[in-house]
């Protein structure tokens, strides 16, 4: 409880459509404006590769083979999908059922049915830079037992579908 992994992880590609590009200017942002222990961990790779930011404090492990994934995710502490869109996005429902606080866009369909804004985690604005860093500074200021609060909420909501619920 008092040692809250202070690292938000991106699993996903680094392509336009799923807002890398903007995660990493709004953590940048962030850092700039209000300097955390917070880190950024992104795992995937993709068209904006070359593009991605040289920064202390944002971490690019590249492509995980699924396998080796927990090892990163047992480090992390707030799971982050910055969409432009996503039609569904089962890794919102797979991190929920993991017990992750999140941060999704609000144009990210499974956010509907695993993301309660403030209550196990936050909404945000696709595009816009500005809701990220707020949101980043929010979570800044949020005590280890509401984070880990916010993460038991979401494995609660993620058990609202599973196998026997699809059938």
């Amino acid at each position: 409880e008092h040692s809250f992994p202070k690292k938000i992880i991106f699993v996903g590609r680094y392509t336009k459509l799923k807002g890398t590009a903007e995660l990493w200017k709004a953590f940048i942002r962030f850092q700039e404006e209000q300097p955390s222990e917070w880190e950024l961990w992104c795992l995937g790779k993709g068209e904006l590769n070359d593009k991605f930011p040289v920064h202390g404090k944002i971490k690019n492990i590249g492509f995980v083979q699924p396998d080796d994934l927990h090892q990163y995710i047992s480090n992390c502490g707030i799971f982050i999908l910055p969409s432009h869109y996503e039609h569904w996005g089962v890794v919102v429902h797979e991190f929920a059922a993991a017990g992750f606080p999140l941060i999704c866009t609000t144009s990210t369909g499974a956010a509907t049915a695993f993301l309660k804004d403030g209550y196990n985690g936050f909404g945000i604005k696709p595009c816009d830079i500005d809701s990220m860093v707020d949101i980043f500074k929010k979570i800044n200021s949020i005590a280890p037992g509401e984070l880990l609060m916010m993460g038991d909420r979401s494995a609660e909501m993620a058990k609202k579908y599973t196998p026997v619920t699809w059938s």
